[in-house]
């Protein structure tokens, strides 16, 4: 039994040995933390910089496939409408004809793809989000100015002009 005492991980000795470190107080704590506060902030700066130099190299390889992307689809656009182009010369139409024809579709879906966009530009102005912002009761949630946006509109609109 005595052997079993004395093998390691049989825990601490009954009898003598050395005494247990003392606790440490909460002023030598603080201290520890404050004296490695320069390493951990240093660790953190570091893998920022890592992080951000492989996210921006990510970003680069990112906006080059989209421009390669853009590349191969405007090409494969001019194909389809080249073929299209010989579909009706093949079926008889001027090579003129067939060039205008197309190019009034392309000049057609620009157009409405212009006035989708130029409708989206409302969505850019928030409006609800500047009269929250600008109004003159701070008590005003983000929701109620957004709810009351359609009541303002209709009262605007019954205000009599000067």
């Amino acid at each position: 039994m005595a052997a079993d005492a004395a093998s390691p991980g049989a825990g601490p000795p009954l009898h003598g040995g050395p005494p247990p470190p003392p606790a440490e107080s909460p002023l030598q704590a603080v201290s520890a933390l404050l004296a490695e506060l320069p390493g951990l902030v240093t660790d953190r700066i570091e893998l920022f910089k890592l992080e951000v130099g492989a996210a921006g190299a990510a970003l680069v390889r990112i906006a080059l496939m989209v421009v390669a992307a853009a590349f191969v689809g405007a090409t494969t656009w001019l194909a389809l409408w080249a073929a299209l182009a010989g579909a009706l010369m093949w079926l008889g139409l001027h090579w003129a004809l067939a060039l205008l024809a197309v190019a009034a579709a392309n000049a057609v879906a620009a157009v409405l793809a212009l006035r989708h966009a130029r409708a989206q530009l409302q969505a850019l102005q928030m409006r609800a989000t500047r009269r929250h912002l600008f109004s003159l009761s701070p008590s005003t949630s983000p929701r109620d100015a957004l709810a009351e946006r359609p009541a303002a509109a209709a009262a605007v609109a019954r205000e009599p002009q000067p």
